[in-house]
């Protein structure tokens, strides 16, 4: 499969999209590390707090990072644009709902996972990237609010280290279940 840009053209996306919002990076890593806080420290309201959060920062992956800047160079970006504004407004939903999932951190190996992949994706990727000679605004950091990375671990505040459904209903492969984001915790009723 041919992509329908190179690599130039990939990294001066990240370029123009990092130096066009700065330093809306530093709100978007404070937002993370808020989020993974209140999970370690639940109040009645975290749930709400850390799903409200998510749908934020799907919606700017949608319409800003996917819409206005990967689209000119990728028109299938169009389509991921509009499945993010999708799991945005999904996540909204989830903030909304008395029967919406529920965080907790537990001391077991799926916490353990999502540890290590938020340490990844908040600190090790960004020095990769340093290293490999992208700079600041050449990467798709956590905090540069994009969501393009091998692990894909977005710029969410990886809300799953542990998550479990309040309904008894609901089903354990829905958006909330880390598929899709890449963070290893998992829903469970």
């Amino acid at each position: 499969m041919t992509l329908p840009f190179d690599t130039q053209q990939f990294l001066a996306v990240f370029a123009t999209y990092n130096q066009a919002i700065w330093p809306m990076q530093i709100v978007a890593y404070a937002a993370g590390v808020l989020a993974t806080a209140i999970l370690i420290k639940p109040a009645p309201w975290s749930s709400r707090a850390v799903l409200a959060t998510l749908a934020l920062f799907w919606a700017w992956n949608g319409i800003v990072y996917h819409g206005l800047y990967f689209t000119p160079i990728n028109p299938a970006a169009r389509l991921f644009a509009a499945l993010f504004i999708v799991a945005a407004i999904l996540f909204a939903a989830g903030a909304f709902n008395a029967y919406s999932l529920t965080f907790d951190v537990s001391i077991n190996w799926r916490t353990m996972m999502a540890s290590i992949t938020i340490v990844y994706a908040l600190v090790i990727y960004e020095i990769l990237s340093m290293f490999a000679g992208h700079g600041l605004m050449l990467t798709s950091c956590s905090g540069r609010i994009t969501n393009c990375r091998s692990v894909r671990c977005r710029s969410v505040p990886h809300h799953h280290l542990y998550a479990r459904r309040a309904h008894a209903c609901a089903r354990r492969d829905g958006p909330f279940a880390g598929g899709h984001t890449g963070t290893l915790g998992s829903a469970r009723d």
